[in-house]
């Protein structure tokens, strides 16, 4: 029986990272077949199965393979600092992965922010994480220092880790421009409770925020009629429906799609806006490269 190799380790570990088989082989560059051989060749060596596998849906981490991601990011980052440390040309700094997990609009123009870390750190390797992660995977993750930085969205502080406040975001209604609510000038929760509401998908924080602040002024109960976390799909069914959404407003000034595209209902009743907050893990707190990248992502959020 063959060893397990670090091609294998690493190929695991980006699967779990970027959470698909697919985006794993496209981001490699060799075919999912390939990806799914060295997946197979793992989990005969260690006589468990790392992922649960259903046609048509996402591969999920069995409870055995979130201990082994854990492990292999230790041995990775070993590996990894190992090489930095006795090559010849990066003698002197010790290579390690840095793991950020994040909405996707936190980062969305940070490019160059990004950019400048990287160049700045080369040490470093940067994995960032857009999917929609619950508060729990979140607060396991963290611990087990599989997370060095999170940054998530709630009402208030979930209370499962450490964390602290950033900035809000405020939260609005919106519906297509054809819309029967347009033509009232105030709205109230019980001329929304007639339509139903496109929410996002079933799983990860900020779908347990939104439908919090929902939850909060009384729209908890209306009905949903599409989930989803494609935002393209979201903007297409509010236009094509009678549908609400709710969703960003995003910063005074700041032109969103939805806010475009979509109307913003003048609602008659408080909608409280989401908390986003910033949590590290134990060993981060003591790191300064993730220090370094809070401070670049903190810096751009407060930009006005």
């Amino acid at each position: 029986m063959s060893a397990i190799t670090l091609r294998q380790l690493e190929i695991f570990v980006q699967i779990v990272e970027l959470g698909s088989f697919r985006r794993s082989a496209e981001q490699i560059g060799i075919s999912q077949v390939t990806i799914s051989d060295h997946i197979q060749a793992l989990e005969q060596q260690l006589g468990c199965r790392l992922f649960d596998r259903r046609p048509g849906a996402p591969a999920q981490v069995t409870p055995a393979g979130v201990k082994i991601y854990a492990r292999a990011m230790r041995i990775l980052n070993e590996v990894s600092a190992m090489e930095w440390e006795f090559s010849a040309d990066r003698k002197g700094a010790a290579r390690r992965r840095l793991s950020l997990v994040t909405p996707g609009f936190v980062i969305r123009d940070l490019q160059p922010e990004l950019d400048a870390f990287r160049s700045e750190n080369p040490q470093v390797k940067l994995t960032i994480c857009l999917d929609p992660l619950d508060y729990e995977t979140i607060a396991t993750r963290l611990a087990e220092n599989m997370i060095d930085i999170a940054y998530i969205l709630a009402v208030e502080d979930p209370g499962l880790f450490p964390s602290q406040f950033v900035s809000y975001e405020p939260l609005a209604i919106y519906v297509s421009p054809e819309h029967p609510l347009t033509n009232k000038s105030s709205v109230s929760v019980s001329d929304l409770s007639a339509y139903r509401t496109i929410r996002l998908g079933p799983h990860g924080q900020a779908r347990a925020a939104v439908d919090q602040a929902m939850a909060r002024c009384g729209l908890g109960q209306v009905g949903t009629a599409l989930e989803t976390n494609e935002y393209g799909l979201i903007l297409n069914a509010l236009r094509q429906t009678d549908c609400f959404a709710c969703m960003y407003m995003g910063k005074p000034g700041e032109e969103l799609p939805h806010a475009v595209s979509c109307v913003r209902l003048p609602i008659d009743f408080p909608l409280p806006p989401l908390q986003l907050r910033e949590a590290f893990s134990a060993r981060s707190m003591r790191d300064p490269a993730p220090l370094r990248l809070s401070q670049l992502i903190r810096e751009w959020l407060g930009k006005p």
